[in-house]
């Protein structure tokens, strides 16, 4: 059948529909579907939401690599990676980053926090700060000729990064004391971890847990000493003891023992006499420097003011301190005989 001669038939089969025949539709009950098929199924107030699922993925993404961002900036440069512990009197402690910047700086005892303020740590390097430390150790006496051992301790949970940067700091050291024309006695040890007792007996001596390694390690070399002995010795005095018990203080820190002549400070004159007519008595003592802390204690009783530097010179053969300082409007320049004490110059300026 023709399309065309469908629609002619419905319509007329509309035209000669009962007038209200739409009307008796619209009165009829409904009946429910009790089962619905694919199309039919629908669910009032619900609509379909398109899917997220690809938006989702990707911000999930973005907050992965922001994580991993984050967590790699703070690896990389707030976490503590290398503690650094220097020993002289002062013990201070310095904490680096992976990359060696410094991130903390501490004093362990009362002798070391008046130096440690003293110091502007933030991005810089261990070397540097090492270096800085140095200076004012000098400056204020703490290291001269006559004071020169200190203990440098690195602790690192890898070894081998652990040995690199005591090696390199042994360098800073070495560098910056003979600058200053001072050979220095740089006792080194690097180590993989600290235990607790190690950390609770340095607060209690107010020491470096470093230092307190270096008591318990000659301790374990000879088990008659005491940590209360050994704890009020000073460096040299703990290697003059190691020298006098026999102990091999090289199983335990790396030195360099031609560049120490302490043993030689307590030698008796004559150990034995072989009766040898004419035989030359011992050499007269080489004359030594009075050092810097003397020289310190001399300009300040000079002058009303503060040390603002403090280095060790020479000029045709003589050696003295030059020391500038500032003070109730006044500039002071002073020079003091290395050898003597004997003031050589004393100028005093008004401060502009």
């Amino acid at each position: 059948m023709k399309n065309r001669t469908i629609k002619e038939r419905l319509r007329r089969a509309v035209q000669a529909a009962p007038l209200d025949v739409f009307d008796k539709m619209k009165d009829m009950p409904v009946e429910r579907m009790e089962v619905h098929d694919a199309i039919t199924r629908q669910e009032p107030g619900k609509r379909k939401r398109a899917s997220r699922s690809k938006p989702l993925g990707m911000s999930v993404a973005a907050a992965s690599l922001a994580l991993a961002f984050s967590l790699g900036w703070f690896l990389q440069y707030r976490t503590v990676d290398t503690l650094v512990y220097l020993d002289l009197n002062p013990s201070i402690q310095l904490a680096a980053n992976r990359r060696d910047q410094v991130i903390g700086l501490e004093a362990l005892n009362g002798e070391g926090a008046r130096l440690v303020e003293r110091v502007e740590y933030r991005r810089k390097t261990l070397a540097q700060v090492t270096g800085e430390l140095l200076d004012i150790l000098l400056l204020e006496g703490w290291i001269d000729s006559d004071n020169h051992t200190l203990l440098l301790s690195v602790r690192n949970k890898d070894q081998a990064r652990g040995e690199e940067r005591t090696k390199a700091l042994n360098q800073v050291i070495g560098g910056v004391l003979r600058e200053n024309r001072i050979d220095p006695v740089v006792l080194r040890q690097t180590m993989v971890e600290e235990s607790d007792t190690v950390r609770e007996f340095a607060r209690t001596y107010g020491v470096s847990p470093g230092r307190m390694t270096f008591i318990r390690n000659l301790i374990l070399l000879d088990p008659e000493l005491a940590v209360e002995e050994l704890a009020g010795l000073s460096l040299e005095g703990l290697l003059r003891l190691s020298k006098e018990q026999g102990l091999d203080i090289h199983s335990i820190v790396e030195w360099d023992e031609e560049e120490w002549d302490g043993s030689d400070s307590d030698r008796d004159e004559d150990d034995s006499d072989d009766g040898s007519a004419g035989a030359p008595g011992p050499a007269p003592a080489a004359p030594q420097r009075i050092g810097a802390e003397a020289a310190r204690r001399i300009a300040l009783g000079l002058a009303d003011a503060r040390i603002v530097d403090l280095e060790l010179e020479e000029d045709d053969g003589v050696w003295y301190y030059e020391i500038d300082m500032e003070g109730g409007g006044f500039e002071y320049e002073i020079e003091i005989h290395a050898y003597t004490g004997e003031v050589l110059k004393f100028e005093k300026e008004e401060d502009d």
